[in-house]
């Protein structure tokens, strides 16, 4: 699993994942695990987070139905939907709440297009030594680094699917001192990263020509 350490995992997600596993038998499959926050201020940093999330468990949800409910209330929503809709737009979400989870033949629902090329979502999918491809070192310290996993997966001609029923929720913490050198560009970190994910890109074209997904 390409995953944050910053997320909880769903309580099924172990046995979800393992259940689905045929359908990334093949070494460019790659299974989307929906992800989600918690949307209430209550804690502003690891300590009063971690107490809170002690004495009141359901504060991140757990369970599908803790999830919805969550929803429901307007106290959960799609990880940073509303400061990054495109990050996790192509995985349809909504969908996937209301429990569209699979194709006609059964499979889980298959992803045909990417609506927006800044897609990062975490993903499930196989280590095969060699082909399997590593992040790329030069994206380090804050920024673009999720992003240029994914598109290299999609120059690779992986296929994308979505998990039903397991997901994670991302656990609510102070932003770090590298994410606030990244949102000011202090050292300017930020232009310099994205300077390098549009040459990293160009070098994508050049070796694979074309992603195997088209944009929506």
């Amino acid at each position: 699993i390409v995953l944050d350490l910053d997320f909880i995992p769903s309580e099924t997600l172990r046995n979800t994942a393992h259940q689905y596993l045929e359908y990334v038998s093949d070494e460019r499959d790659a299974m989307v695990i929906p992800a989600f926050e918690q949307n209430q201020k209550k804690c502003n940093s690891k300590e009063k987070c971690s107490l809170l999330l002690r004495d009141k468990p359901d504060f991140i949800p757990r369970t599908l139905i803790e999830l919805t409910t969550c929803i429901k209330d307007k106290n959960c929503s799609v990880f940073q939907e509303s400061i990054n809709p495109a990050g996790h737009s192509t995985t349809n979400s909504n969908k996937w709440l209301q429990e569209e989870w699979f194709n006609s033949d059964g499979s889980p629902r298959s992803i045909g297009c990417i609506s927006s090329s800044r897609y990062e979502p975490y993903v499930l999918l196989r280590w095969c030594d060699g082909s399997t491809p590593l992040y790329d070192e030069r994206f380090h310290g804050y920024g673009k680094n999720k992003i240029e996993y994914i598109a290299h997966l999609l120059y690779l001609k992986y296929s994308f699917s979505v998990l039903p029923a397991g997901f994670i929720v991302h656990f609510p913490h102070e932003e770090s001192n590298i994410k606030r050198t990244w949102i000011n560009n202090e050292k300017r970190i930020h232009e310099d990263n994205d300077r390098l994910y549009n040459k990293f890109l160009a070098q994508l074209k050049q070796r694979f020509k074309k992603p195997g997904l088209p944009h929506c």
